[in-house]
């Protein structure tokens, strides 16, 4: 491929005039899987998206970078405009813009998750993409006439030669404490459900937190169907990873599809019964705030929603979930930020009203959640893209990991269930690093 790119940059180069441009320059390869550990353990920072229906991408430094610091600057991504001139294969994909945004964007984000943005969005240097069984990889460069080629081609080859190895990486994670405890979950626990009883809130969402020591970056070491599997180094040595269930919304042409993904059933349970958790009051309760919140805010977007009246049972490996999938055609060329904007958070991850939800959580959940129940996931210029809602997930920074997890609370929540439950997601995660 290198001499391709050289020629390609020097024909990219006659374009620049008095401008810059992005360069892009993509050729199909024969890519070893087992290379994918030593990318994801090298010192440049990488992210990688794993989708259930196969779709890959792995991302290797930076080319261009977006941070963002207020909710409001999400909608200010769609103008971004680029002067684009690509080579080699698929020339006529769209750029992909890959990152996400963490749970509440109205304030700076607190320790562990300090100097973190509470919006990051990346087009890489070197773009890994497998699809329909083919990979494919793309290196990116902003050109202008000044640009050095032999020092453009020597830093693409650093990058190369530096991922062609196989090692196997121990993640050795070392549990040192909840946070908070039993007891202290308990109190919160009781304060809320106390607000619940008063019907000064209907449901809201309690997360904890499980801290574990490491040696080194950890990495999935399983790929989970049913799910999307990914890691993003939001900073040098600031890694986000998580295995989430939940599409949060996919825009693909004017086409959306989004799930409602609330209510639970822990598989270690005795005697379960799928037929009776699909006609349980309580997690049918919980499932219905979802539907309801998705179904009023793509009203704005959509005069044509479909979606089953009865919920889909969603198996992962620890347990079940209640999911409705929700799909329709958009009025017009809404692009997925804006849905995206109004979208999250959903209920499933806050609480209704939204709102009291989001103020009761911020006064009462001992740390601050980050990009916890946040999103993950991509866009491209035209508008369309794929957001999943980052539960399941963990924050790594040095070497302390954080993981997160949480459950709805509603009318007759019991605080042992509840405690039960979040160890249960805690273990999804778990269970693919360790």
């Amino acid at each position: 491929m290198l001499n391709h790119i050289i020629q390609c940059l020097k024909d990219a180069l006659k374009l620049t005039e008095n401008k810059s441009i992005l360069f892009r320059c993509t050729e199909k390869i024969n890519f070893n899987t087992n290379y994918i550990s030593s990318i994801l353990n090298s010192p440049y920072q990488t992210f990688h998206f794993r989708y259930s229906n196969n779709i890959e991408y792995i991302g290797i430094d930076r080319c261009m970078e977006y941070t963002l610091h207020f909710k409001k600057e999400l909608e200010e991504l769609k103008k971004i405009k680029l002067p684009i001139h690509s080579f080699g294969k698929n020339i006529n994909e769209d750029v992909k813009i890959f990152g996400g945004v963490g749970f509440n964007m109205t304030n700076p984000l607190k320790k562990p998750w300090d100097g973190i943005p509470v919006g990051l969005f990346i087009i890489p240097k070197i773009l890994i993409t497998k699809k329909n069984n083919h990979y494919f990889i793309s290196y990116y460069h902003i050109l202008n006439k000044n640009s050095d080629i032999q020092k453009i081609v020597n830093d693409y080859n650093l990058i190369i030669n530096d991922f062609q190895q196989d090692i196997d990486i121990q993640n050795n994670l070392k549990f040192e404490k909840n946070f908070p405890n039993k007891k202290q979950y308990t109190k919160i626990f009781q304060s809320l459900n106390d607000d619940i009883d008063s019907d000064l809130i209907k449901k809201v969402v309690l997360s904890r937190t499980k801290i574990y020591s490491t040696s080194n970056k950890c990495i999935l070491k399983r790929n989970p169907s049913n799910c999307m599997n990914f890691h993003i180094d939001l900073m040098q040595n600031r890694r986000f990873i998580g295995s989430t269930p939940e599409k949060i919304i996919e825009v693909n042409n004017k086409n959306f599809t989004t799930h409602a993904i609330a209510g639970t059933l822990r598989k270690k349970q005795n005697n379960i019964d799928l037929k009776k958790f699909l006609n349980n009051k309580k997690e049918l309760s919980e499932h219905q705030y979802v539907i309801k919140d998705l179904i009023k805010k793509l009203n704005k977007f959509s005069n044509n929603i479909m979606f089953s009246k009865k919920p889909n049972i969603l198996e992962l490996e620890h347990l079940y979930h209640l999911d409705t999938p929700i799909k329709g055609i958009l009025k017009k060329n809404f692009h997925v930020l804006d849905l995206l904007y109004h979208l999250y958070p959903t209920p499933a991850v806050s609480g209704t009203p939204q709102n009291q939800a989001l103020d009761i959580i911020t006064k009462n959940e001992p740390f601050d959640r980050g990009w916890y129940s946040g999103c993950v996931g991509w866009f491209d210029i035209n508008g369309n893209g794929r957001f999943d809602v980052s539960i399941r997930s963990a924050f790594q920074k040095d070497n302390k990991i954080y993981f997160y997890a949480g459950s709805g609370l509603i009318n007759n929540a019991d605080v042992g269930y509840e405690w039960e439950e979040t160890e249960t997601k805690f273990q999804h995660l778990l269970s693919l690093i360790n």
